[in-house]
């Protein structure tokens, strides 16, 4: 019987030696089982503040260039406004402009008209100052009294 039981005693012994290797590997495995854990836990809350982080500076440029996008909306509506404006202005500066060449060619062609009516009319004065200032001449040139001859 004792060495039945020796030789359950070394089986049982080649057992805890098993079981002690075991509980060694079981604790290594679960230590490190503990670290990769925590590794992943860590990356983790890392990759979920870098996402936060992202976001946030996503949101904060998104409002940065929406509330430029206003601005220049805003400067484009001024902008064309006044090109409008200037539009406007440019055209009535251009009804006016040929309005006043209307006006200048009327006067030019009344100005024209006086002329020639006063040289026609001046041409007859001259002809009828002439014509009067002949006539007496020939009448006074048979006359007795020629002391008014010139």
């Amino acid at each position: 019987m004792k060495s039945h039981q020796r030789k359950l005693l070394v089986d049982f012994s080649h057992h805890g030696a098993e079981l002690l290797e075991t509980t060694k590997k079981e604790r290594l495995s679960d230590s490190l089982q503990n670290k990769v854990q925590l590794v992943e836990d860590e990356l983790r809350r890392g990759y979920r503040q870098e996402a936060l982080t992202l976001n946030a500076a996503i949101e904060n440029l998104t409002r940065i260039y929406l509330t430029r996008l206003q601005t220049l909306e805003k400067e484009f509506r001024s902008a064309q406004l006044e090109l409008d404006q200037a539009e406007k202005q440019q055209m009535e500066a251009q009804k006016t402009h040929f309005e006043l060449l209307h006006q200048n060619w009327q006067l030019l062609k009344t100005l024209q008209q006086l002329r020639q009516s006063l040289e026609k009319s001046d041409h007859r004065k001259d002809r009828r100052t002439w014509i009067a200032s002949e006539i007496p001449r020939w009448k006074r040139a048979g006359s007795p009294n020629r002391h008014y001859l010139l």
